[in-house]
């Protein structure tokens, strides 16, 4: 990462100063309450935690010899991050681990941005201002890594590449040691030369590690995918978003249930219905809508024998009652539960609803929860 290049794209927002005894960019805001650390590389995850602390420490304590203050007055501290080789989940779950150990009132007050030559997390997610920086700082790569990153974007996320991916997450989810290259095939309906591309392209991403024996598995929650395709999403799954034309108001809960009555055996029950089923302390109260996935292409009959006045949304209309996703691959459906008439679809297919409601913490906290589920059974 260029400094001049990054001062120069912060400039009209924050002003560069020295920092203290680790010879660190910092950079003040303007409106004196914000501060940013610039770091040319993390090595490690232990670096990592070096900074947080280091941050946190500037936020509470008195400056010692020579350090400059960030002072306790500050909205908050941001950690901007060159992360090198780190995988950018590695990055986003260590940092998470280091503000669950900090006194209460400091996690709010601590921001982090890491961009690595395949794109940038930032921690909170979602924040206008971190967003921003993200971009700042990748504008500020060096040559060589844009060349790299642009040769990592060069992928098209088509639905075959996308089914392989579907395929790994389902995987990782599942706590499933490495695929065989067959097997992904096999699941993903897609020929042995598009498994082998799209998991190259991640593995060169570092999303992906490969062992001797053509087998294939996800490092961990793949964000710089995952967000390309959150953006792609409608497309890649076929999405269609039916509201209610009679008026009244929705009843997505009596929607479910006909749902597990009249829909065919294809369709599988999705977003916050089948969360719930996998974990049923997920936290949210109600039901915002009717997810469900299916292997047909359309869905316009079943759909009128639900309730004939259910009809596709124009781009206007925010709030649909049901959202249909068309499904390529073999999925991993559960069988229904002895509370529910419906299958379920797969945690794959859960976790893309559950972004696309915009339910970022519940989606971060489902991950969690199933990862922890499956080590549980280890």
């Amino acid at each position: 990462m260029r400094l001049g290049a990054f001062t120069s794209a912060v400039s009209d927002h924050y002003q560069p100063f020295r920092g203290g005894r680790d010879e660190s960019y910092d950079f003040l805001g303007r409106d004196k309450l914000q501060a940013l650390v610039l770091k040319f590389a993390l090595h490690g995850v232990r670096d990592l935690h070096a900074a947080a602390i280091h941050l946190a420490l500037q936020l509470t304590a008195r400056p010692g010899p020579g350090e400059a203050p960030l002072g306790p007055g500050l909205r908050r501290a941001i950690l901007v991050a060159y992360v090198g080789r780190i995988g950018l989940g590695r990055i986003e779950e260590e940092w998470k681990r280091v503000l669950n150990a900090l006194r209460p009132d400091l996690p709010e007050r601590l921001a982090l941005v890491a961009v690595a030559a395949e794109g940038a997390v930032t921690v909170p997610q979602h924040d206008g201002e971190l967003g921003w920086l993200a971009q700042c700082a990748l504008a500020s790569l060096d040559p060589d890594a844009r060349t790299k990153r642009r040769a990592l974007q060069t992928m098209t996320w088509t639905e075959k590449a996308f089914d392989v991916w579907m395929v790994l997450l389902d995987a990782w989810l599942g706590r499933e040691a490495p695929l065989l290259m067959s097997e992904i095939a096999r699941r993903s309906r897609c020929s042995t030369p598009t498994v082998a591309a799209t998991v190259r392209h991640l593995e060169d991403r570092n999303e992906v590690s490969r062992t001797s024996a053509r087998r294939a598995g996800l490092r961990s929650l793949p964000r710089g995918s995952l967000g390309e395709i959150l953006v792609l999403a409608d497309h890649l799954r076929s999405t269609v978003r039916y509201v209610d034309g009679s008026g009244r108001r929705p009843d997505p809960e009596d929607l479910l249930r006909r749902v597990g009555v009249k829909a065919p055996e294809s369709v599988a029950v999705g977003g916050v219905a089948a969360a719930r089923h996998y974990v049923p302390a997920f936290d949210l109260n109600g039901l915002p809508r009717v997810d469900v996935t299916t292997l047909e292409r359309d869905a316009s009959s079943w759909v009128a024998r639900l309730d004939p006045a259910l009809r596709p949304a124009n781009p206007q209309e925010r709030s649909p009652v049901l959202v249909v996703h068309h499904r390529r691959r073999t999925a991993p459906d559960g069988p229904p539960s002895p509370r529910e008439s419906y299958p379920i679809t797969s945690p794959a297919e859960v976790l893309l609803d559950l972004y696309d409601l915009r339910l970022t913490e519940q989606a971060d906290d489902f991950v969690q929860t199933l990862r922890r589920k499956r080590d549980d059974h280890v």
